[in-house]
């Protein structure tokens, strides 16, 4: 058959930089509102629920999202590369999730009663298993959501994203409420589950039919993706697993509130620029040039943004989380003062997976994934033998930066940037930041302020205003003393001045 007609919108404008960047806006922005009612639902949450709780949740979620890794296609991100999708590649991509459903919550509810009793703790029977129905519901949606990334438009994504989290936000902190139970985190996600289901029929209004016509092709994509997504899960989830069973539910709850919060900022704003970068990679994979150049722009992009939030989060930690999550999480402190710096820097190549599968280097990043994954365990583990929770924070900060590096010499691999270009690209954040955070804890050192409401609001504000005035002070007054050369810098400007002027 033929191929699918597919919106030209964005393509009628405009050149790719520029469509990655307004579809990279797009996300963002979204990313940003998904952030603010994700920390909201924290909040109303952790005044309701005890850390343990928490704990508990995130056993059971990791648990299933390490079962759904080892039966991940990534059929979507096939679509998306694909040059000619069909219409029974749409078809074989739907019949193909939905047994990877079936078979998932076969699975989990096999292994829901063992890993309870490895846990000591029964509820996490009835958790896997209503965390599998979940997802069972969400394998069934529709593929064909993919047809608009592939032409750089990304107003559904915008609006599948900001609705699963509003409905999820909206029955977890109900539930948490009326019943102050465990149960209110796990209601919120499968309510953004069955959300997600029903809107991809919305937005692309065609039923899939069951097919198995291009299976093979898709499995021979899928078998090194799928490879890379449960060495990534297993890297950055495994430590959950590992706290729970050496130290409390407790404990993990505190890693999950502390990780979570400090991953906030970055994770928002790279994961929706990955999910714009990488059809736009893909369609000039074949210009060197124009990759590279691209490439380069985004992940400084990215940097620009990411490392002042990322470092502002730890920043914060002092007066913030007594305020708005009370007492009680007092221990995630030094969690988030040491990982918002540390995954901020990540940032320096977090673009290298849209990069690389975009270049079909797969088993490449599938390979990467492996070394650093028994690099994270025997680090991580070392920590908590040696520290316990904190000795775990500690080693994720330094796998890091192991991994930042690796990622940096991926790239080197991949495009030709050597690592010092990919540094002195990103030199003026780095600098900015590095000023950002010694004014703002001088200023911190010298407010005359006390435990009240009051003087502890106070102090958020200025924090909040020096970090503000000094970081884009500092950025681009390098940037001017450079030359004004076309960096994310000018980039970031004009998007700025469009804006500006459509309001107008």
């Amino acid at each position: 058959m033929g191929e699918i007609t597919e919106e030209r919108g964005a393509a009628k404008s405009g050149g790719i930089a520029g469509k990655l960047i307004g579809g990279a806006f797009w996300l963002s922005a979204a990313r940003m509102v998904v952030n603010g009612l994700s920390a909201g639902s924290m909040i109303v949450l952790a005044w309701f629920l005890m850390p343990a709780d928490f704990g508990l949740v995130a056993i059971a979620s990791t648990i299933a999202i390490i079962s759904v890794a080892v039966l991940d296609l990534s059929l979507n991100q096939m679509l998306i590369r694909h040059e000619g999708p069909t219409e029974e590649h749409y078809d074989t991509a739907w019949t193909l999730n939905v047994l990877r459903g079936l078979i998932l919550a076969i699975g989990l509810a096999a292994i829901a009663h063992p890993a309870a009793v490895f846990y000591g703790d029964l509820r996490l029977v009835d958790l896997v298993w209503a965390l599998a129905a979940g997802q069972l519901v969400q394998s069934a949606s529709n593929p064909r959501r993919s047809i608009l990334p592939r032409n750089l438009v990304f107003w559904h994504e915008v609006t599948l994203s900001l609705a699963e989290k509003f409905v999820n936000v909206i029955a977890a902190v109900g539930f948490a409420i009326v019943y102050q139970s465990y149960w209110a985190i796990a209601v919120g996600t499968i309510a953004g589950n069955v959300t997600f289901f029903l809107l991809s029929y919305i937005v692309y209004p065609k039923i899939p039919r069951p097919r198995f016509v291009h299976a093979r092709e898709f499995f021979s994509f899928g078998v090194w993706t799928t490879g890379i997504r449960i060495t990534e899960v297993l890297s950055f989830r495994f430590e959950f697993l590992l706290i729970g069973r050496v130290l409390s539910p407790a404990m993990v709850g505190f890693y999950s509130m502390g990780a979570n919060l400090a991953a906030m900022p970055s994770r928002e704003l790279s994961l929706p620029l990955m999910k714009a970068v990488f059809p736009g990679l893909s369609r000039i994979k074949k210009n060197p040039e124009r990759l590279t150049r691209g490439y380069e722009t985004t992940q400084s992009g990215v940097m620009l943004i990411a490392l002042p939030l990322g470092f502002g989060a730890g920043l914060l930690a002092q007066p913030v989380i007594p305020l708005l999550l009370g007492e009680r999480w007092l221990p995630i402190i030094p969690i988030l003062q040491i990982l918002g710096p540390a995954i901020a820097l990540n940032s320096l190549a977090t673009m290298v997976q849209p990069l690389g599968m975009s270049l079909n280097r797969n088993k490449r990043l599938f390979v990467r994934n492996l070394q650093m994954l028994v690099v994270r365990v025997a680090v991580i583990g070392t920590g908590l033998w040696l520290g316990g929770l904190y000795g775990v924070v500690w080693g994720r900060a330094l796998c890091g930066v192991i991994g930042t590096f690796a990622n940096m010499l991926l790239v080197r691999e991949f495009i030709g940037l050597t690592i010092r270009r990919q540094f002195m690209t990103n030199l003026r954040p780095i600098v900015g930041v590095v000023i950002m955070s010694g004014a703002v804890l001088g200023v911190q050192a010298v407010f005359p302020g006390d435990q009240s409401l009051l003087s502890q609001l106070g102090l958020i504000s200025v924090t909040i205003g020096c970090g503000a005035l000094v970081y884009p002070l500092i950025v681009f007054g390098l940037w001017r003393l450079a030359g004004k050369p076309d960096t994310a810098e000018r980039t970031l400007l004009g998007f700025g001045k469009k804006l500006l002027r459509r309001k107008a």
